[in-house]
């Protein structure tokens, strides 16, 4: 008993001075540190999309034409979510027009995405 309370008296202690508060705050500190956590993670996927649709206002440009004038766009966009690829998509969709198709591919954290439209 006294090796698991010696244990955890040492684990307090580095806690607390790894975060410079009380023992007492520990708690709340760990609580704002999560809360910053998940804000920046929420700016960081919004900046990801912003950066998506930046490339496709650029990939649009870009478009190859086909021999009967549908625009095509076939690209890779690492590090942009599923969610991001798709607004992204429908994005570049819309701009080159009625007779386009928009291939767009992604990788993120081991895991593809493919989206064709």
């Amino acid at each position: 008993m006294i090796e698991l309370l010696n244990s955890r008296d040492a684990l307090v202690k580095s806690l607390t001075a790894k975060m410079k508060v009380k023992p007492e705050e520990v708690g709340e500190r760990l609580d704002k540190m999560l809360d910053d956590a998940k804000s920046t993670q929420k700016q960081l996927e919004a900046l990801k999309a912003e950066l998506a649709l930046a490339k496709c206002a650029a990939l649009a440009t870009a478009a190859a034409t086909a021999p009967n004038g549908a625009k095509m766009v076939v690209e890779r966009l690492d590090g942009v979510d599923a969610k991001s690829l798709q607004g992204a998509a429908e994005q570049l969709l819309t701009s080159l027009g009625d007779s386009a198709a928009v291939v767009l591919a992604s990788e993120v954290d081991g895991k593809v995405s493919v989206l064709s439209l």
